[in-house]
């Protein structure tokens, strides 16, 4: 399952765009093919919906169990990058060191958010 748009006719000269001949043909594998692609939901046993990557970027991020997606990490989460193929799974996360750092808000609040860190 993807986190895109498919459908019929020609692309709109949008370089994010793949066009295509066959029947049924804008599948996984011509996604595979054209774009970088990373894990966008690993919330649903069984299931997995990936992200085509805009072009140019070959990064993954994944924040929590659950939520990832092209591209890096907001600094102020608690979250792992990555680079490769899908590489941004539940284990690379579960895997990650992570140590406090102290920052704080408008309000002068202390917040302490895990980032990934070196052992």
């Amino acid at each position: 399952m993807f986190a895109l748009e498919q459908g019929c006719g020609p692309c709109d000269n949008n370089n994010e765009c793949v066009d295509c001949s066959t029947e049924r043909c804008n599948d996984y594998e011509l996604v595979k093919k054209n774009f970088h692609t990373c894990f966008a939901d690993q919330r649903y046993y069984g299931e997995v919906i990936f992200a085509a990557c805009r072009r140019g970027v070959e990064t993954c991020f994944i924040e929590g169990d659950f939520k990832g997606g092209c591209g890096k990490c907001d600094p102020n989460s608690n979250c792992v990058d990555c680079k490769g193929l899908n590489c941004n799974t539940i284990d690379k996360y579960r895997e990650t060191f992570f140590c406090y750092i102290g920052r704080y808000d408008e309000e002068y609040e202390l917040l302490k958010l895990g980032n990934a860190c070196e052992k």
